[in-house]
């Protein structure tokens, strides 16, 4: 299931990557992000951290193939090569991401303070990735939103919806997107940092 998951979600990431309509999904995280939310949540850790892993990592396969693929069958005969420095960092930073999100996911739906804090952990990043990418690039706003939107939906029938448990999740959710808005840039550091030095 969850390599279905990423491969389906890198396919998308992958057609939208050409489609001059949905080409913020392939820019955006937020695809990626409900992926590793419905891998991880409501799983043991050891699960969770597999699910979420193995799903990124075909995620970030079938995004980098898929583009080629789609290259191929939009541009019949021009040549295309697989980047593959690339394709290494993102599947690195797909482990690394599918280790922490997955152990920090798998906590939502559960009571007090640990649920709260990963249900806003995942909330926050939705929120963060679609703020960035707002606030970078203003024409992605629509699509960007209708994504964070879906996430937010999805993470709310995943949790507990007792007053209390959505009381300290909301609490802790401003933080979290801050953080976020902080930590979503670095991907895009650690490419420009190792593409600068080839």
């Amino acid at each position: 299931m969850a390599i279905c998951a990423g491969l389906l979600s890198g396919a998308l990431g992958a057609y939208s990557y050409y489609d001059p309509l949905l080409r913020p999904i392939a820019h955006t995280l937020g695809l990626w992000i409900v992926v590793v939310i419905v891998a991880a949540a409501r799983r043991p850790p050891r699960t969770a951290i597999a699910y979420a892993t193995a799903a990124l990592l075909s995620a970030v396969v079938a995004f980098y193939v898929g583009k080629k693929v789609m290259y191929a069958l939009r541009y019949p005969g021009q040549p295309y090569t697989l980047n593959y420095t690339e394709l290494g960092l993102w599947i690195v930073l797909a482990i690394a991401a599918g280790l922490g999100l997955g152990w920090a996911f798998h906590r939502i739906d559960r009571r007090g303070w640990p649920g709260a804090t990963a249900t806003a952990a995942a909330a926050g990043l939705l929120l963060g990735d679609a703020l960035s990418r707002g606030y970078l690039y203003r024409d992605d706003v629509p699509v960007a939103t209708v994504i964070t939107v879906i996430g937010l939906g999805l993470l709310l029938l995943l949790t507990q919806r007792d007053r209390g448990q959505l009381s300290r999740a909301a609490l802790l959710t401003l933080p979290a997107t801050v953080s976020a808005v902080l930590l979503l840039g670095a991907p895009d550091v650690i490419e420009q940092l190792v593409f600068v030095g080839f």
